[in-house]
């Protein structure tokens, strides 16, 4: 992830210590500093799916992100040549998705096309 968002022009922040996000990102004109959680898309059914929180392993409870992170940077190893940068608000708090592959029954509202979250170069 950090090296598609380097390349693509953003100024990658690595934190110090303890925080909820992975990365931030210096936005190209440095008017603003953004954080970005990263995740691990898997392929299915046309689209790519990932968690949108975390995952206590002793407790076994479920903590979303909303409101602790600005974006999820979102890679998946079926489609190695892009990454996507997805705002935290446009995805529920537990699962997200984005479409890759057309529909195939012809209902296009409120999906979330992976091309629009692609991250592109400068």
């Amino acid at each position: 992830m950090l090296s598609f968002l380097a390349r693509a022009g953003y100024t990658v922040l690595v934190p110090f210590g303890v925080a909820r996000y992975d990365m931030a990102i210096d936005f190209r004109d440095g008017s603003e500093i953004r954080t970005v959680q990263c995740k691990t898309g898997r392929y299915d059914r046309g689209c790519i799916i990932f968690r949108t929180h975390s995952l206590d392993r002793q407790t076994r409870i479920r903590k979303g992100y909303r409101g602790e992170v600005d974006y999820f940077g979102v890679w998946c190893s079926a489609r190695p040549e892009a990454a996507y940068l997805v705002p935290a608000g446009d995805v529920p708090e537990t699962m997200g998705w984005l479409r890759v592959d057309p529909v195939k029954n012809g209902q296009v509202e409120k999906i979330n096309w992976a091309y629009k979250y692609e991250i592109k170069g400068p």
